[in-house]
């Protein structure tokens, strides 16, 4: 019912809901994200921010959908069933941006208090905490042929 804040593609995501060539979801002001075919069907929603969405990323493996949110929450959901599996809690501030390591291990999220923390998503727990921005960090990517180093 809001602008739209975000769009991200999985090509095999939801194929319990229906088979295709992949999906789209959408985050939006209205502290909703969706998932659509590519014909533009509305297969499911995911509803339980308590403020606008910034940012969305799928797992690698296509059956998870992140969601980050000005509520200082990142939210991990099932793709297929629109349930909530994490509620991720650790920035003081708006979560801008989320992210997936390229195995699905770990996750990222950046957001308006400078910080960056890395996720454990075997655990669901912060693992790092990248600090020394003065500025909100807003936008990042992890690494498409490589993975995320932790030492």
């Amino acid at each position: 019912m809001e602008r739209v804040t975000d769009v991200a593609f999985h090509p095999e995501s939801c194929r319990s809901l229906e088979p295709s060539a992949g999906n789209v979801a959408t985050a939006s002001a209205d502290c909703k994200a969706m998932l659509w075919s590519l014909d533009g069907k509305h297969l499911q929603s995911y509803e339980g921010h308590l403020d606008r969405l910034a940012r969305l990323a799928f797992h690698p493996s296509g059956a998870y959908l992140g969601t980050a949110s000005y509520d200082k929450t990142w939210r991990l959901w099932d793709v297929s069933t629109g349930i909530e599996l994490l509620l991720q809690e650790g920035h003081s501030r708006s979560v801008y941006g989320i992210a997936f390591q390229r195995d699905g291990a770990l996750a990222a999220s950046c957001g308006m208090d400078a910080l960056t923390r890395v996720w454990d998503m075997r655990t669901g727990k912060s693992i790092l905490a990248l600090e020394g921005h003065v500025k909100p960090v807003r936008l990042f990517a992890l690494p498409v042929h490589g993975a995320l180093q932790l030492s």
